[in-house]
């Protein structure tokens, strides 16, 4: 984990992960690392994010290792100094950790690896339920953050109540017997 902070015109100023980018824009650290997305549409929901009070926001990203695609969640805020307006942001990569489709307890009798269930007890039963409960946690959060609420408006229904239904649907959030469920405290 490292903060980044980049001012609202653009140029970074301070980056915990390589201080080389200090000084320059997202366009220009993104040509200078080799990563072939929109560094100006990122630093723009950046800013957009910071100026509504801060949030979660969701984009995409490129492992500089395999070039494949995958989506980084960074909490984004908003630091005036001196009258300046600066936005700062740390974030993770929302990938799920690997799910084990078979317990490390061995096999059955006729030889057949045994199948990781929640009713096992075993250590895969752990390691899927804490990854898929950590995917839906990061939905849920980046769901309920303020600047994810703009992009509701698009649609008909809030992005929580759309992450329920996903949950509700077992598909994103399930895996063989595993699923996640989410209860409200309200009474009503």
């Amino acid at each position: 984990f490292y903060v980044f902070i980049y001012s609202f015109s653009g140029y970074c100023m301070a980056h915990g992960g390589d201080e080389s980018f200090v000084g320059l824009t997202l366009p220009q650290v993104f040509d200078q690392v080799g990563i072939p997305l929109n560094g100006t549409q990122l630093h723009l929901q950046f800013r957009n994010a910071a100026a509504q009070g801060g949030g979660w926001v969701k984009y995409d990203w490129i492992s500089l290792v395999n070039l494949k695609r995958f989506q980084k969640i960074s909490y984004i805020f908003q630091i005036t100094i001196d009258g300046e307006d600066y936005y700062g942001g740390i974030g993770f990569s929302n990938l799920r950790h690997p799910l084990k489709k078979y317990s490390e307890k061995g096999v059955k009798q006729n030889g057949d690896p045994i199948p990781c269930s929640r009713l096992l007890g075993h250590k895969c039963s752990e390691v899927n339920a804490r990854a898929i409960l950590g995917q839906a946690l990061a939905e849920l959060t980046l769901s309920s953050s303020e600047a994810s609420a703009v992009e509701a408006v698009k649609t008909t229904k809030t992005p929580i109540e759309s992450i329920f239904k996903e949950i509700s649907a077992q598909n994103k959030f399930s895996f063989n017997d595993f699923s996640v469920s989410v209860f409200s405290f309200d009474s009503h």
